[in-house]
């Protein structure tokens, strides 16, 4: 009589690699990422694993460094993105437009009409502080 023992096999197989995941996760001697597998962060409004956004490593034997991947682009876009986009935007809008084509944009769908405040203001004010906040995070690294 032959017993066939690949199901067994298989199963033991699956039951120590379970057994050496949670292994990993337990914290004795020298720092290890693992430890950090179960946990999620709130990214967005949904639970998302630590790993998929930060790199996770071991820079001694007692510490775990987390390193956001974003931060470094996130810098980028909010000081000079951002601010380039609406300057160019304030300059295409109240600059390059005729002020019959902008005013008829805005006021679209609206019951009373813009106050002719509106169009210099916007030309002048808008423009000019956009221009200023871009400048400003240039040069001081950021302005929020």
């Amino acid at each position: 009589m032959s017993t066939d023992y690949t199901e067994f096999e298989s199963k033991m197989k699956k039951t120590a690699s379970v057994l050496t995941e949670q292994y990993d996760s337990v914290r004795a001697g020298k720092a290890n990422p693992a430890v950090l597998d179960r946990i999620t962060v709130d990214y967005y409004g949904s639970p998302t694993p630590i790993q998929q956004i930060a790199s996770v490593s071991t820079p001694d034997a007692r510490s775990l460094l987390i390193q956001p991947w974003t931060s470094q682009w996130m810098d980028v876009i909010s000081i000079y993105i951002c601010p380039i986009g609406a300057f160019l935007a304030a300059v295409m809008f109240f600059w390059v437009l005729k002020k019959e084509t902008a005013v008829e944009a805005v006021s679209e769908g609206i019951e009373k009409p813009l106050g002719k405040w509106f169009y210099p203001l916007g030309k002048y004010v808008y423009c000019t502080l956009t221009l200023v906040a871009l400048i400003a995070g240039a040069i001081l690294g950021g302005i929020g």
